[in-house]
């Protein structure tokens, strides 16, 4: 098959473009979905929002309303070709034939006519001050010798946007680092229990049943360090996965755990646990299946989770 399937379900071949087929919808939705540079920015920044940034500039200049437009859809044929960085294009001159080809079916569709030598080098010369622009901020690598004078005031909603985007990008770091300090506690804890919990199963997940997802170690450790759960405790968890939840608070607070899974799988992988649990697998740490008890609940206060 030499075509793509787009965004508005239509099967396009970028390599024998049909106009018919070309929209703007696709446009619309795929550019502003693609990061410039091969995504090694700062922050994110839409091929999309280069392509406005370009036609902002051309129309600040008093260009005409036909090259305001070839600005914003210079960068088109990436929604079926993608980006590619441009010192790695200027080794494909395949990949330069067919795009520029493209280019000529969407500019012949949605200009009238291809554009000139002169309109091309004007587009071009707006294309390499924005390069300059992504070079300096995007990438915060300043180009000594290539200062460029923009008219509109793009650059100041440009800025805007790009501390903007940082700050977002900061947050979501923060919270990548702080996802990774709790993934490295859950496997230090399954490993001290010797035990093997991680990691969601929602294969027989549907309306009714919830999937397998493990309560996170800091839930837990807050939970054990409350006082509520002490030794002589009887500890009855009802959908017990596989175990976690029994063995930790057994292993923190000494209290007698029950589990009740009805997942004959999962209830398989929690009485493996209890096998391999080693040290921490006392005799107060059980597993039972749906309405089946491996041991009774005993005469201590009970808690239920």
């Amino acid at each position: 098959m030499s075509t793509i399937t787009t965004y508005t379900r239509k099967h396009f071949d970028p390599v024998h473009p049909d106009p018919g087929l070309l929209c703007v919808e696709d446009f619309a939705h795929a550019l502003p979905m693609i990061c410039r540079g091969n995504g090694h920015v700062t922050t994110f920044w839409s091929v999309g929002e280069h392509c406005i940034c370009c036609a902002k500039e051309a129309a600040a200049r008093g260009y005409s309303r036909r090259l305001v437009l070839a600005c914003l859809l210079h960068d088109a044929s990436e929604c079926y070709m993608s980006d590619v960085p441009r010192p790695l294009k200027q080794e494909m001159p395949r990949y330069r034939e067919i795009e520029d080809h493209l280019l000529s079916v969407i500019y012949e569709k949605y200009l009238g006519s291809d554009l000139t030598a002169e309109e091309q080098r004007m587009m071009k010369q707006i294309d390499n001050d924005l390069l300059w622009y992504d070079l300096t901020n995007l990438l915060e690598e300043p180009q000594a010798g290539m200062r460029r004078n923009f008219t509109s005031r793009w650059t100041t909603r440009c800025g805007r946007l790009l501390r903007w985007n940082r700050s977002i990008w900061n947050y979501s770091n923060s919270i990548g680092r702080r996802a990774m300090r709790e993934d490295k506690n859950e496997n230090r804890w399954d490993k001290l229990l010797q035990i093997h919990t991680m990691g969601r199963d929602d294969s027989r997940s549907d309306l009714y049943r919830y999937p397998y997802e493990p309560t996170p170690y800091c839930v837990l450790e807050r939970m054990a360090n409350t006082g509520m759960i002490r030794k002589g405790n009887t500890l009855l968890d009802y959908g017990c996965g596989k175990g976690r939840v029994d063995f930790f608070l057994s292993a923190q607070t000494r209290c007698q755990s029950i589990g009740v899974e009805y997942d004959d799988r999962i209830y398989a992988k929690a009485m493996e646990n209890k096998k391999g649990g080693g040290l921490w697998c006392a005799d107060g740490v059980c597993a039972g299946e749906r309405r089946k008890f491996s041991r009774s609940c005993g005469s201590g206060p009970g808690v239920f989770f």
